[in-house]
């Protein structure tokens, strides 16, 4: 299951993000959105979870925390074009 999660703070690395989520359960990928110019984080990214269940446990747990002093948003990614 592929999870978005936005508003994340603009430090955050790769790393980072997985760390967060791999106490839910297995992470295949984590795609951390860059913007081109300036190499600095976009503050959103794309988590990709092995079990539906670890991302629906991981979803609501932190959907709504607090990140390094952001609230961040974790969601269901949409489909492109949705």
């Amino acid at each position: 299951m592929k999870l978005y999660a936005g508003n994340l703070p603009f430090k955050l690395t790769h790393v980072d993000i997985e760390n967060v989520f791999t106490q839910f359960g297995g992470v295949e990928t984590v795609n951390l959105v860059i913007e081109k110019n300036t190499k600095r984080s976009k503050g959103f990214a794309f988590i990709k979870m092995t079990d539906p269940a670890a991302a629906n446990d991981a979803m609501q747990a932190l959907d709504g925390s607090v990140l390094d002093g952001r609230t961040i948003k974790v969601s269901i990614a949409k489909e492109q074009g949705e």
